[in-house]
């Protein structure tokens, strides 16, 4: 069971499946997320995540699904267990409005403080969508 915490949005000059390539590849988030140092695959979309940083998870697996229109990030064997699901959808100007929902694992210690934590937890998430968000509008991704 799971808990939703909150929703990013952001408009992203590339397409669906630019982003969707971006998102499906993990080792990606080296160029995003500025937390980690190492991506190391585990078995077919499975990956042990380390942070450099002091963080809630310093290490953690995460496997990503693609489900009809989202895909998913499910992290688990850290202090903190989530889920992260991706929706995108075109609109006229011809972006894509990309959206990042955090949903908490009922089971976590945090869940009963999740409302205090919610705005750190959601200004460091947009951070790393608007880093995301520039690496998807480079001219060499997807070619």
């Amino acid at each position: 069971m799971e808990s939703e915490l909150f929703t990013n949005k952001i408009d992203v000059n590339a397409s669906e499946e630019v982003i969707s390539d971006v998102l499906m590849n993990l080792k990606n988030i080296l160029k995003w997320d500025k937390e980690i140092s190492n991506v190391c695959e585990m078995d077919e979309n499975q990956f042990m995540i380390v942070r450099n940083q002091s963080a809630l998870n310093p290490e953690e697996v995460i496997t990503v699904t693609k489900v009809d229109d989202r895909i998913i990030y499910t992290s688990t064997k850290g202090k903190l267990e989530y889920s992260v699901f991706w929706t995108m959808r075109t609109m006229n100007s011809g972006a894509t409005e990309l959206m990042q929902t955090l949903h908490l694992k009922e089971k976590n210690f945090w869940v009963p403080i999740a409302q205090f934590i919610k705005p750190v937890l959601r200004t460091a998430f947009f951070e790393n969508l608007r880093v995301l968000k520039q690496f998807c509008e480079m001219d060499k991704v997807g070619q």
